[in-house]
């Protein structure tokens, strides 16, 4: 389980360049596919809970305990089955009423509602990386990403790093970014989006 601080930003044609020029060491170019899991009434997403297989693994976002008024992305990550299903059987009891539920038995009752492919190249520099992705319905978005394992993780502290770094990049921006399942909704599930961005989100 990890704390998950993510600043996107808008690409631009010199974006890359930026990041070069102040020491960043491009670490890996992937493609991956992820497959993203609901009920038929959004119960997951309108927890703002983003359950997904990334290939064949399981991985969950949800929301931390406290959240900053920021423009980053804040959510506790989770990549193993068993404390997925420990988390979705404590959290949504009524829809997964079995205490040694398993992914396997979660996965039964969840339909997939979102499904795209990412090309991505990621970038380390100090604490950070940085992720420039490109979806295979055409949409690309930067992230910047500072990922905290301790117990004793400082939300506060962390958002703070992560918008100083990006304003240090010059990749600041006073308006929210869009993120791919953003785009992905809009573009192809509009009543799903028309649904969270009722309920405030997105």
């Amino acid at each position: 389980m990890a704390l998950e601080i993510e600043r996107k930003f808008v690409i631009h044609e010199k974006s890359e360049a930026i990041l070069v020029q102040k020491g960043g060491i491009k670490k890996r170019e992937v493609s991956f596919t992820d497959t993203y899991f609901d009920t038929a009434n959004y119960d997951l997403s309108l927890s703002d809970t983003w359950l997904r297989k990334r290939g064949d693994k399981w991985q969950l976002k949800h929301p931390p305990k406290e959240r900053c008024n920021s423009l980053t992305c804040q959510y506790v990550e989770i990549e193993t089955n068993h404390e997925i299903a420990l988390y979705l059987s404590h959290q949504f009891p009524v829809l997964f009423n079995h205490s040694e539920a398993t992914m396997v038995d979660i996965g039964q009752c969840l339909t997939e509602f979102a499904k795209f492919v990412t090309n991505r190249k990621t970038y380390t520099i100090v604490d950070f990386n940085v992720d420039f992705d490109r979806t295979d319905f055409g949409f690309e978005v930067g992230e910047i990403e500072l990922v905290n394992c301790d117990d004793k993780q400082d939300v506060h502290s962390m958002v703070d790093k992560v918008d100083k770094f990006a304003e240090s990049l010059e990749f600041s921006t006073s308006e929210r970014v869009k993120s791919k399942m953003e785009d992905f909704l809009q573009k192809f599930r509009p009543e799903h989006y028309k649904i969270l961005v009722e309920a405030n989100i997105l």
